[in-house]
């Protein structure tokens, strides 16, 4: 593992041999590992494209450089087919769908625990969620910098600053996660909790699949045909197209047409 400044307190991975070392060295015996992603996305309809990977297990804390590691998904797929390893994030629906174009999963039940989620079940809170850095100043009295939030990730070399900011997105996780617990234990609020998020999860990473196959294989022509007599179709009726049905709309009408009902009128300019 690569940690070429003294100064660091984390190791920052950036070679596929160190990669393979943490995996077996360090993740064998894991029942607990906090992650979050650094990650930029070109527009509302490409994928997510990870730039850093965190982690931190009761051993060893750091960030993973998928750029120069290409066997990042072997770090991935091994967190998510070993069920017994919960997975500590903040707001996990993001980093698992940046985490889905390596590896396909399903979560299982206590596998993922989601401190945002985890908190609106113990305050319930009315303007919006709590963010990390609340969550972090609430349970572990700190107060951490978000400075380098907004850093364009994608970029290298990584300044050791926005390495450490981003190391510093895991590093409360385990102790936030633990003070959570004993509040939904204490509250008998887990079960419902957990049924939510799993619900939740799955409900998002099924229309990522969806999307993603949609994105890239038949159905993309399939789209583009529909969004395509639909501009025709709204042409003739003096009609914007996005009043009946942006191309992402469609997209989820066609996968999940329960969930995204749609008014008859519209349907007969869509010709579905």
């Amino acid at each position: 593992m690569e940690n070429n400044s003294r100064n660091r307190d984390y190791c920052f991975i950036e070679d596929d041999d160190s990669l393979t070392r943490l995996i077996e060295s360090h993740l064998s015996n894991v029942d607990t590992i906090a992650i979050d992603s650094e990650f930029l996305r070109f527009d509302r309809e490409s994928p997510p494209k990870l730039a850093l990977l965190q982690f931190k297990t009761k051993t060893v804390k750091g960030a993973i450089d998928p750029l120069k590691c290409h066997n990042v998904g072997d770090f991935i797929s091994y967190l998510f087919k070993n069920k017994s390893i919960v997975k500590i994030l903040h707001d996990a629906k993001q980093d698992l769908e940046t985490f889905e174009f390596f590896v396909n999963f399903e979560i299982s039940k206590d596998e993922i625990f989601d401190t945002q989620i985890a908190e609106l079940f113990i305050n319930y809170y009315t303007n919006g969620t709590p963010s990390y850095k609340e969550l972090v100043q609430k349970y572990c009295g700190k107060s951490i910098s978000k400075y380098y939030q907004n850093s364009n990730w994608l970029k290298r070399p990584l300044i050791d600053k926005q390495i450490s900011y981003a190391v510093t997105d895991v590093e409360f996780l385990h102790d936030i996660y633990a003070a959570q617990r004993k509040s939904l234990q204490k509250l008998n609020r887990v079960d419902i909790y957990c049924d939510y998020l799993i619900k939740r999860l799955n409900n998002h990473i099924h229309k990522i699949k969806a999307s993603k196959n949609i994105d890239f294989f038949v159905e993309k022509e399939r789209v583009d045909k529909i969004y395509k007599n639909l501009c025709n179709a709204c042409e003739s009726a003096n009609i914007t197209p996005s009043v009946i049905a942006t191309k992402n709309d469609i997209r989820h009408i066609i996968t999940f047409p329960t969930e995204y009902p749609i008014e008859e009128w519209k349907l007969k300019f869509l010709k579905i």
